[in-house]
């Protein structure tokens, strides 16, 4: 007999009831104190018309193309594909509950060849004897329904039919209703289970509210949201302990925009690289980004912790602690970046806890903006109050941009024009660009110069931490694989860059810190926080990061990289791209294919296992 419409929809209803009843182990993990009712409203209407929608995607064809024939061939095909998915959300449940991550491509990749979780032949047994009492039970389950298509139940099947159509058309539009007013309204705990499902997209209205009058569009940008984010992120994991500190030092941190590692050197920044050798800077030449891109380069420099954090930080718009401590030890806090603070969302990150936070430069472009940041800077530090530390932050912007003044006197030869964007190409010589990319950089080393000779002037160098660094590289085709600027791969020209740093008695660690075959932007924080701002904690405890004046501390062996569509992981011999799909790629760190087979599994695991560590607590 030949498999009906009516059968399979039935059966797809049934297993829908299932799939709802395994999607409720995600609530497991999830910390449930302090749920507001419309936000349980929000969760509850979300995962049930989610896990309808998924295996919706799946099985409703075959109540589409159910027919006469092939019937045997389609009833397996149904019963292979419900199996299959109900038994991927079963173990989906479960790696999520302990991992806080859901199956992708790598995940299996880790499953399969890590260490971490060892499983016994019984175990697996048991597994796949599961799996196929799952079939047997759906092959059955289609059997059983379509004894009962018999006409007198016509009446019955529409009114099911129909029910269940507008119950699912409810909970889906109420879902998306109630999850965009939460996002208006910042609801964090509705906001923090949509990480919880897998592949769920929920609507955004802002903009409507907006105009209906219900929220302004100042509420939706100061509005605080430093509740707590329900349990899946802790920072630090618990409270930190400090030592008292008489005479803290002043810290400043220069970050220029998109700066190579081979541009800071004596003839493209002369000025910055005489002033780094008179004073004995120490250079680490194998200092690596956080990420390929300025939100979540600068987010791992402040804060420490991988790139995949940042979207919880926003959510509570949590200040790194250095920057909290320092406010509590009396710093002055001196914020001039060229580039706006907005966005990236920088004023309710990063600087959300400076008052009267100077979010913007005035200008008509970088270069502009650049030179009056540096001059606001100059007239802040004479009016400082000298009794008091202070900390300057800089973020020029001109090298991004490739800018400088009409009337620099050096410029680099055969140059590209301002459209050198269009020049671009698999076959370009980049040359021409490089040398405007290169310009700007030496306009941007003249005004470095003036801040750091202002140090020099006022005698305060050997009190002040100088550290200079850059959110992210900048590639000009290096690898020969038509990459250029920033954010499309993981290859040193995007994420190795140049970090110097001097003053405050560095010099003495110089030998230390040289020696050290691989460092990052997450382990700024760290030995700022350890070695200038009395931390006696553990590190571990606020970062992802190490001390690197610590004379005991375990090299690095891996990096994770974050950029906006996935996250890499960088070893000595490996990039590994991931994508926000779970999809990966393996190649060699010149970007060519490598057999994913030979990639370090050992790596691999410690990846996995320590990705989410700020979720669990």
């Amino acid at each position: 007999m030949a498999v009906s419409t009516r059968t399979f929809l039935l059966s797809f209803l049934f297993n829908s009831l299932i799939a709802t009843f395994i999607a409720s182990r995600y609530l497991i993990t999830f910390e449930t104190t302090g749920v507001y009712l419309v936000e349980w409203a929000s969760i509850l209407t979300s995962l049930v018309s989610h896990s309808w929608l998924l295996l919706g995607i799946l099985l409703l064809p075959f109540v589409i193309c159910a027919g006469k024939r092939f019937v045997l061939c389609q009833k397996l095909l149904y019963v292979s594909i419900a199996t299959c998915a109900l038994s991927v959300l079963w173990i989906d449940t479960s790696v999520f509950a302990q991992y806080r991550f859901h199956l992708s491509g790598f995940v299996f990749q880790f499953l399969w060849h890590g260490q971490a979780i060892t499983l016994s032949w019984t175990i697996w047994a048991f597994a796949f004897a599961s799996i196929a009492l799952i079939g047997v039970g759906q092959y059955q389950l289609l059997s059983w329904l379509e004894r009962f298509n018999k006409p007198r139940f016509d009446a019955g099947y529409k009114k099911i039919k129909m029910t269940c159509i507008g119950l699912f058309a409810i909970l889906t539009v109420s879902s998306h209703m109630l999850n965009a007013y939460a996002s208006a309204f910042h609801l964090s705990n509705a906001r923090a289970f949509q990480a919880y499902l897998p592949l769920f997209y929920p609507l955004r209205a802002n903009s409507l509210f907006i105009r209906l009058g219900l929220v302004s569009k100042e509420d939706i940008a100061k509005r605080s949201m430093k509740q707590s984010f329900q349990g899946s992120f802790k920072y630090p994991l618990q409270a930190l302990e400090y030592s008292h500190i008489r005479q803290p030092k002043d810290i400043m941190l220069i970050v220029v925009d998109a700066l190579r590692k081979d541009t800071l050197n004596s003839k493209f920044m002369p000025r910055t690289f005489a002033f780094a050798q008179k004073h004995q800077a120490v250079s680490l030449p194998h200092h690596f980004s956080s990420s390929n891109a300025t939100r979540l380069g600068i987010f791992g420099l402040f804060y420490g912790l991988y790139p995949t954090y940042w979207s919880n930080v926003l959510i509570q718009q949590q200040s790194p602690v250095w920057l909290d401590r320092m406010q509590d030890l009396d710093y002055q806090m001196g914020i001039f970046a060229s580039a706006q603070l907005r966005y990236p969302e920088f004023s309710q990150t990063i600087f959300s806890g400076i008052k009267n936070l100077r979010v913007e430069t005035e200008g008509a472009d970088a270069v502009i903006r650049d030179q009056k940041a540096t001059q606001e800077w100059l007239a802040w530090f004479s009016q400082r109050d000298q009794k008091k530390p202070h900390f300057s932050f800089f973020f020029y912007d001109a090298v991004h941009a490739y800018g400088f003044p009409d009337d620099y006197p050096v410029k680099f030869e055969p140059m590209a024009g301002e459209n050198f964007v269009m020049m671009r190409t698999a076959t370009a010589d980049p040359e021409p660009i490089f040398n405007r990319y290169r310009t700007a950089a030496h306009y941007v080393d003249s005004l470095i110069g003036d801040v750091l000779e202002r140090l020099e002037q006022e005698g305060t160098l050997d009190h002040t931490l100088v550290i200079i660094t850059s959110d992210h590289g900048e590639e000009m085709n290096d690898v020969k694989r038509n990459y250029w600027g920033h954010g499309s791969s993981f290859s040193d020209a995007q994420v190795r860059v140049p970090f110097l740093m001097m003053g405050a008695g560095i010099e003495q660690h110089a030998e230390q810190l040289t020696q050290h075959q691989m460092t990052s932007h997450y382990d700024i924080a760290p030995t700022i926080m350890q070695h200038y701002l009395g931390l006696i904690s553990d590190v571990s405890l606020m970062s992802d990061g190490s001390n690197m004046l610590d004379a005991d501390v375990a090299e690095h062996e891996w990096l994770i990289l974050g950029r906006y569509d996935g996250y890499g992981v960088r070893t000595a011999e490996h990039i590994i791209n991931i994508s926000k799909t779970g999809y990966y790629e393996v190649f060699d760190t010149h970007y060519r294919d490598k057999d994913s087979a030979n990639m370090n599994q050992q790596v691999v695991q410690e990846v996995m296992l320590n990705l989410n560590r700020f979720r669990k607590h």
